[in-house]
């Protein structure tokens, strides 16, 4: 005995509707929960590249604060080198000392020549 299409039961058409539906709904669910999963991966990928970006504004922060301080450290250094360089006797000032000096030593070889010239 053969069935014919039309003494298909009518469940038949039931039963593939039920199907089509259960895969639609089932692959919906499946894409659902990967999506999740993608999601979550994602905000923990997120998550970590925030404390690396962190970590870098962190570091970069204290090298700003380290270069701050040099940078003041640099400008001290250098208003007292100015101060320094300030109470350091001009050039006219170097030459006025060497003409005093050299009229010294003159005045003393004028003083030993005369008590040279006594004792002989």
């Amino acid at each position: 005995m053969s069935v014919g299409v039309s003494e298909m039961p009518p469940w038949g058409v039931v039963e593939w509707l039920i199907t089509g539906i259960a895969t639609v709904f089932a692959s919906a669910i499946a894409f659902v929960w990967r999506l999740a999963q993608r999601i979550t991966v994602f905000e923990t990928d997120l998550e970590a590249q925030g404390r690396i970006c962190e970590a870098g504004a962190q570091a970069t922060d204290a090298a700003l604060i380290k270069l701050a301080e040099r940078l003041q450290q640099l400008h001290d250094d250098q208003f007292k080198l100015r101060e320094t360089i300030g109470a350091l006797p001009t050039r006219s000032e170097l030459r006025d000392a060497e003409d005093r000096i050299l009229e010294q030593l003159a005045e003393v070889v004028r003083r030993l020549d005369r008590s040279l010239e006594r004792r002989d």
